[in-house]
């Protein structure tokens, strides 16, 4: 799309014009907000209804939902293991009772752990499965991370939940509360908009910085001269 050069004050004219159009509840053409937007801002604003489109998803992908089954198994384990943890021996304790304790513990850690292996292979295999998979996520997922086996923060709590989860440990609305959001698309224009009516009113201001205060006062002193000037004309 070939877009027109606007000044500066000309675009943000636009841009406030059809900012006021939304909010009085009319949609203006595409197009005209396609016309005050720069490249980038375009593209962010089509990012953000796909992934607005994305959220409202009818079905999980196949390779999130078994990431959620794996996750699930790997959240049993640990809570089996927490709980014993946690759980007083019983008394007098013995060392016969003691080790069939630890052997237990041991067991449960064993489990624990490869659940949460599973869990592990198959987020990376989703995260290949689909190029989006990562705004279904309530983090960011660094690849790398989750395959690095001496990372010792690699816990079941590091590991990403769906933005639908009801978890706990979803984080969706502390790290990435937009997606959890849904949004109109005329909400996201509005939205594009007003950011991009920022950005104009920075670069005017740049170019044509607001005056001080002793630059009113010296205009304002200017423009009263100027008019008992043109009194004592007439």
């Amino acid at each position: 799309m070939n877009m027109p050069k606007f000044s500066l004050h000309t675009k943000r004219s636009r841009i406030q014009k059809l900012i006021a159009e939304f909010e009085q509840g009319n949609t203006p053409q595409a197009r005209d907000v396609a016309l005050v937007l720069s490249t980038q801002q375009r593209s962010a604003m089509d990012e953000a209804w796909r992934q607005q489109k994305a959220q409202r998803a009818p079905t999980k992908p196949a390779a999130l939902k078994a990431y959620e089954q794996q996750l699930k198994v790997a959240a049993m384990w640990q809570g089996r293991l927490e709980r014993h943890i946690a759980t007083p021996p019983m008394l007098p304790i013995t060392a016969y009772l003691w080790d069939d304790r630890m052997a237990k513990q041991a067991t449960l850690q064993s489990k624990a752990d490869a659940a949460l292996q599973s869990a592990k292979q198959a987020l990376v295999q989703a995260m290949h499965a689909d190029a989006n998979m990562e705004d279904w996520f309530d983090r960011a997922v660094v690849i790398a991370h989750i395959e690095d086996t001496t990372l010792q923060y690699m816990t079941l709590e590091y590991m990403p939940r769906c933005i639908t989860s009801r978890s706990q440990s979803n984080l969706v609305n502390t790290i990435r509360p937009h997606l959890r959001n849904k949004q109109s698309i005329r909400e996201i224009k509005l939205a594009a908009l007003r950011g991009a009516l920022a950005e104009v009113q920075r670069e005017i201001d740049v170019l044509h910085p607001p005056l001080t205060a002793d630059e009113q006062q010296q205009q304002s002193a200017k423009l009263k001269q100027l008019l008992a000037s043109m009194k004592g004309v007439r």
